[in-house]
Order: C-alpha cells, then structure tokens, then sequence
C-alpha cells in the first residue's frame, strides 16, 4: 500500500545509529587514565538511572569511585562534558542522508536513551536542525524497550503508529517498536538504511 509521504516520520536512535557506537569510552578513560574494559563496565553498570533523568553527580560519582578514580564537582562537570560531546558528533554521511531525508517532506525524529546533558548538547547541533522532534529518554523518566515510551513519542511526534518507520541497533528497541505497531528496522550500516529509507519513499531515486 502507498503512503502519501506527508504522513510518514522515520524515527532514529542516537548512539550506534546516527552516532558511532564506540561513543566516548576511550576519550573517558584517557581523561582518567583507566583502561578501556575496565570504565566500560562501571560505565554502562550505572547508565541506566542516569538515562531516566538523574542526577549526573550521582553517575560519574558512582562510575570513578568503581574504577578508584574519584573527582570532585569540577571533575564531573568535565567528564560529563567529554561524554555529551562525543556522543553528540554524527557519523560519516549521516548528514548526508538527512539531507536526502528532507528533500522528500518526509519527518525527522531522534528517539534515545540519554541523559540531560547530552540531550542539551545534541539540541544545540546545528546538525539537529533538521528533526522535528528531538526526545530522550531523559525528558520522560522512562526508556526503551519499555512501552510506554513509544506511545508517549507518538504524543510529540503527533504521527500515526503505521506513519512511523524506525531505526536502532538494539534488537530489544526494535522488537517492542514492531509490538507498539512501528515499522521497526534493525540497524545495521548506513547503506542498508539508505535501501530501507528509498524502498518507503523517504529518499528519491
């Protein structure tokens, strides 16, 4: 069945999607001189809580005492500064494909697992001009997979469920995507979304 392009929105993830997977670990860890596995697991061992909307002294405070590096107030607003900016860099020809996005009066949305700070740096991008609606989960107390934040995306997107095409490289984001009624891909690299976004009409020929 065709659908007027008007009414489509493509929904993407952040981290893993439109920026690289590796994230900031390795600038994080040169900051604290530890080694990369090791802030990893601390890292995302304490993620979660900080991605819902809390407290950002609370995370790092929990992440450099695991790793027996502890900083001070001046030490957590740098580190925190370090993780949002790398995480806030799109990858190579991303911007590109937005662009091509755009051309088709086809709807841009960003939704992700991410705390306050990052989601401040990647609202002040220019490169994130071009979505209509930015949201994290940081902004509504709840994350991905969980239902309840789809149906509140919905709400802001102010899109149909069979109006939405999304991409994440989580296979647990995509399946609840697909059960809330979403047209849910996989990601997997920039060439196959380019095949998916021309197959629905979101980018020309």
């Amino acid at each position: 069945m065709e659908r007027s392009l008007s009414l489509l929105t493509v929904v993407f993830d952040l981290g893993g999607v439109l920026v690289p997977p590796e994230g900031s670990i390795g600038d994080l860890a040169a900051e604290l001189d530890v080694g990369r596995v090791e802030l990893a697991a601390a890292y995302w061992r304490a993620r979660d809580e900080y991605d819902r909307g809390g407290s950002s002294t609370e995370f790092w405070t929990q992440v450099t005492d695991e790793v027996d590096r502890p900083v001070g107030a001046g030490g957590v607003a740098r580190l925190d500064a370090v993780d949002a900016a790398r995480w806030s860099i799109p990858g190579p020809g991303v911007e590109s494909m937005l662009a091509d996005v755009t051309r088709t009066r086809t709807r841009l949305a960003v939704l992700s697992n991410a705390p306050a700070s990052l989601a401040a740096t990647v609202r002040s991008a220019p490169w994130s001009s071009a979505f209509s609606t930015l949201m994290f989960s940081s902004d509504v107390g709840v994350m991905k997979p969980e239902p309840a934040i789809y149906a509140l995306a919905d709400d802001r997107i102010g899109a149909a469920d069979d109006g939405v095409l999304f991409f994440d490289d989580r296979r647990a984001n995509v399946e609840a995507a697909r059960r809330h009624g979403w047209r849910a891909h996989l990601w997997t690299d920039l060439a196959d979304a380019r095949r998916v976004l021309l197959a629905a009409g979101a980018i020309g020929e």
